[in-house]
């Protein structure tokens, strides 16, 4: 984690706090990268901390976007509702603004311990103002109209949103390779009970692997009586179960087995006798909430890290997987490759059983709510990814004999929709 040093006067103990809670929840190549950026940013600060605590909310908004702008940023207002409360939006010409997005996120939270800790009298710079004082009703409205419309909300008052005029670039290979290959390694070398259904879910779910360790009895319970649903949290939802995970019928029969009390499962003394027992009672969500769906073998939650460094890693390195890079180079994949393997398929198979474009864009917009992403992404990840399916199935025109040739004119259903999508979407952004 950070270390903040004052330039002639050591560590900073209070910034030093601030930092690593801002980092508290990113992955280790993302808190790389923010050390990079907040160090970037500290560089620009006066050397005295009590200037840094003390500057005013308005000061600290321009020397944030004075920052963001020497690195290729810019800010624009935005239009409605947005515009009279007060969100801006930043764009980065030709560059992807992930990076500036996890920053703002965390330099949220690092104002924000500063001020719920007492070390800053002045509002949050990086909050919409007012956000914390407004009642929950005027809360809910402002998250409503950020949110426009969903129904979880996810929005903390942040004042800035990003925008990408980048199009999105899929991956050069074909994700669910990958992701057969990780899954039949992982068994070969004998992924234990609970590794085992916490990948499968994820594959089938598409959900992210931060995602899953601390799911219980009562998410499934409450998503579909134990059944094929999971109620689970999104990245930003802060624990907070706002979406739904699909899983197959094989893999419930899978995770039922699992809590029947016999010598190889793994949760023994809890069978789903039990469960659906607990279920029925009038304190069913206290007795359920405290049974994981992925328990350690001594009952404890699986950390992310041991789940990508102990098991995920190892499976990639013995499938020999490795992914091409448009420089050339490959490297390995990385868990969220289940992410993009499900998204894939199910734009592929939404692409045959839609024809029509229209029919095709209203069930990849009912995907994108289920998936938590907003249409807009979904959109540029359908027009990539039909795209490169089309290229692949070319390659195999080019080296396939003419007798061959029927099989792969048989599956190019739809390999116009891309082009299709690409024009749609420039018809609504005129």
């Amino acid at each position: 984690m950070p270390v903040v040093t004052v330039p002639g006067r050591g560590v900073s103990g209070v910034l030093t706090k601030a930092a690593q809670y801002a980092l508290r929840n990113y992955s280790r190549s993302a808190r790389r990268k923010l050390v990079k950026w907040f160090g970037r940013w500290l560089a620009q600060k006066p050397a005295n901390v009590d200037d840094i605590l003390g500057r005013s909310t308005a000061d600290s908004r321009t020397e944030i976007e004075d920052f963001l702008s020497r690195h290729g940023c810019k800010f624009s207002s935005m239009k409605g509702p947005a515009h009279r409360d007060g969100i801006v939006k930043v764009t980065r010409k030709g560059q992807d603004t992930t990076e500036i997005s996890i920053l703002l996120n965390a330099m949220l939270d690092f104002y924000e311990w500063l001020v719920d800790h007492g070390f800053r009298d002045d509002s949050n710079p990086l909050m919409v103002d007012g956000y914390r004082k407004q009642d929950i009703v005027e809360r809910r409205k402002l998250e409503a109209r950020r949110e426009r419309g969903r129904k979880f909300f996810t929005f903390r008052g942040l004042r800035y949103e990003t925008h990408s005029g980048k199009a999105y670039r899929p991956k050069m290979q074909d994700p669910s390779q990958a992701r057969d290959a990780i899954l039949s390694a992982g068994r070969e070398m004998g992924w234990p009970l609970e590794v085992d259904l916490t990948f499968s879910v994820m594959a089938e779910s598409g959900c992210r692997i931060s995602e899953l360790p601390l799911l219980n009895a009562w998410d499934w319970w409450e998503a579909s009586r134990f059944g094929d649903e999971i109620a689970a949290p999104n990245k930003q939802s802060m624990g907070i179960r706002v979406k739904t995970l699909l899983i197959s019928d094989d893999t419930v029969r899978r995770l039922v087995a699992a809590f029947e009390d016999r010598p190889d499962g793994y949760a023994a003394g809890k069978s789903m006798h039990m469960l659906r027992k607990w279920a029925t009672r009038w304190d069913a969500e206290d007795k359920l909430t405290k049974v994981l769906l992925f328990p350690r073998a001594d009952g404890k939650p699986m950390s992310e890290w041991s789940l990508r460094q102990t098991y995920f890693n190892r499976a990639a390195f013995r499938s020999k997987y490795l992914v091409p890079q448009l420089d050339g180079t490959s490297k390995r994949p990385t868990p969220h490759v289940f992410r993009h393997a499900r998204i894939d398929e199910e734009i592929r198979k939404l692409d045959v059983l839609y024809p029509d474009l229209d029919d095709f864009a209203a069930s990849l917009i009912d995907f994108a709510d289920d998936m938590y992403m907003s249409p807009e992404n979904i959109f540029r990840y359908a027009a990539g990814t039909l795209h490169k399916r089309r290229m692949r199935i070319r390659r195999e025109v080019m080296k396939a004999d003419v007798a061959d040739l029927s099989q792969a004119i048989a599956e190019k259903a739809g390999e116009n929709k891309a082009r299709e999508i690409v024009e749609r979407m420039r018809q609504c952004q005129g």
